[in-house]
């Protein structure tokens, strides 16, 4: 996480849009 802390970033993004989905 330290390490990578853009790929994190990102994947927690990814993640933001896939929990709205299954939400919708």
């Amino acid at each position: 996480m330290i390490k990578k802390p853009l790929t994190f970033q990102k994947r927690r993004g990814f993640s933001s849009i896939v929990t709205t989905v299954i939400t919708k």
